[in-house]
């Protein structure tokens, strides 16, 4: 999954960089490049890529610590609810084992060995559960920090214009500030932006369904693997009575 969300990333950057704006700037009330005006447009662009690496700055908060924390609660929550049950059901077996007349003692240490076999195989499931999700976050997380490094770089590239454009001649600085901000992939980047708002996650989402994700899968087994635990050791207390009784 991770390497899926990483190459589908590089493919978009390729595709999206390779189109640069060379159809003309133009400034966020809609003014063509026609009518030129070199600050004016650079102060536009400068405005529309903070705002997008302010939107990344906060699509990371909510889409990388919100749901790590996020994943961080329900496997807490579901690893608490398999010990309480399983728990639950050693205590059971072991209560009625010690009030038989009968001694009962293998069919409680069948169940205690079920239990234990049980438990760990529910760890194993929730540590892969989450770890899953984890690998998901952190790749989408470096997809937003690749982005906005592109951000960041082009706010240099911005800034670089002038330089680029020292020029002998008003005119020939005015053209070679046109042609650089035609030519500078703001709309690409937006797109970019745009697209990696969108991306969606999931293992994650299907990781914290609380009706069929992962998680909820665990305990659900455990909660069914338990109740047959405890049906086997009634009808091995059962069987034997009825050995005894014989």
């Amino acid at each position: 999954m991770k390497s899926a969300l990483l190459i589908c990333t590089m493919a978009i950057l390729c595709v999206v960089y390779a189109d640069s704006d060379v159809s003309g700037l133009k400034l966020s009330d809609g003014t063509p490049a026609e009518s030129f005006n070199y600050e004016a447009q650079k102060q536009s662009a400068l405005n529309d890529i903070t705002k997008s690496l302010n939107e990344l700055s906060q699509l990371h908060h909510e889409r990388v610590i919100s749901l790590n924390a996020q994943l961080d609660s329900a496997y807490s929550l579901s690893f608490s609810t398999v010990q309480k049950i399983l728990s639950a059901t050693l205590a059971d077996v072991s209560g009625k084992a010690g009030n038989s007349k009968f001694n009962t003692d293998v069919c409680y240490q069948v169940a205690s060995n079920h239990i234990t076999n049980l438990t760990t195989k529910s760890t194993e499931d929730l540590d892969i559960c989450k770890t899953n999700a984890m690998q998901e976050i952190e790749s989408f997380a470096e997809i937003i920090s690749a982005v906005k490094t592109l951000g960041e770089n082009l706010l240099v590239k911005l800034n670089s214009i002038p330089e680029l454009c020292n020029t002998p001649t008003e005119s020939e600085k005015s053209d070679c500030l046109s042609n650089e901000m035609q030519n500078f992939p703001l709309s690409s980047y937006t797109v970019l932006v745009d697209v990696t708002n969108g991306f969606q996650l999931p293992v994650v989402n299907g990781a914290l369904n609380p009706n069929d994700g992962c998680f909820a899968d665990v305990v659900l087994t455990a909660r069914n693997g338990a109740a047959n635990i405890q049906n086997e050791a009634e009808n091995c207390a059962k069987t034997l009575m009825a050995k005894v009784s014989a």
